[in-house]
């Protein structure tokens, strides 16, 4: 069984694709890199993301990001219950497969249930990444943020971010994260832990600071229910939104649009 499957291009016509293979024992993550005519470059195997058989252990959630022509960044979940334990990693690999930040890759957060990793270029050669942490009670996750350098280098320094301050996200949150014109971060995203679902946003800094106050914005708070945000640069340093909406009386679901500044407006 092959599961969690994710691509990105390679800068040169062709792409990378990583997926987790529940065919080989400990159900590691593959990545495998294809021309533009689909032929394999890596061996019919691929590469192991990790070090070699069998320390993996349950990799899942794969998010892939070229590495300016030269390689592939991907960040994945290993619920490895022996050293270094279970969590998020990073590594990066050449453009002919081979790892750069050692066996394991680096560490971006060690929690035993985190999900849904996303990763985007940081705009400064590396990347930013945005993924989902559970807290403390009932499906309370927490929406979480962090850069590395090209080096695999965390580069906020006060640890990883949390970003949604007014209340939990629930369970299987959806989000979206991109890089604005002035390579700053906006992130989207819904929350339906207490209540009917809302859609959220915040602009953060290269640094972790957030840039639309202290509390993320309400791009849509109602009594009914909105989900599945996307999100698009405006060209600078806001963004346009969309959504599901169901404020309409009689009426099942709409598709709704918002432009918030760069200013927060």
């Amino acid at each position: 069984v092959l599961s969690n499957p994710s691509v990105c291009e390679d800068g040169n016509g062709g792409c990378y694709v990583a997926f987790s293979s529940n065919t080989i024992s400990s159900h590691p993550i593959i990545c495998q890199h294809l021309d533009s005519n689909g032929a394999i470059l890596w061996g019919k195997q691929g590469k192991l993301i990790t070090n070699t058989f069998p320390s993996q252990y349950y990799q899942a959630y794969p998010s892939l990001v070229n590495d300016n022509g030269k390689g592939v960044f991907i960040t994945f979940y290993d619920n490895n219950n022996q050293s270094p334990n279970p969590g998020l990693y990073a590594q990066r690999l050449n453009f002919k497969g081979a790892k750069q930040w050692g066996n394991y890759g680096s560490v971006i957060e060690l929690a035993a249930d985190i999900r849904q990793p996303i990763a985007i270029s940081d705009g400064k050669n590396g990347i930013a990444v945005a993924w989902t942490n559970y807290g403390i009670t009932g499906f309370n996750y927490q929406l979480r943020m962090n850069r590395l350098n090209h080096n695999g280098e965390l580069q906020f320094t006060g640890g990883s971010e949390k970003i949604n301050t007014i209340e939990g996200i629930g369970f299987g949150p959806f989000f979206r994260l991109i890089l604005s014109k002035k390579k700053n971060y906006i992130i989207v995203w819904t929350s339906d832990a207490f209540s009917t679902t809302k859609v959220f946003s915040q602009k953060i800094d290269p640094l972790g600071n957030f840039l639309w106050g202290s509390s993320e914005i309400k791009v849509r708070d109602t009594t009914s229910e909105s989900d599945y945000p996307d999100i698009l640069s405006d060209g600078t340093d806001g963004a346009y939104y969309v959504w599901l909406d169901a404020r309409k009386v009689n009426v099942a679901l709409g598709i709704f649009a918002q432009h918030i500044t760069s200013n927060g407006i």
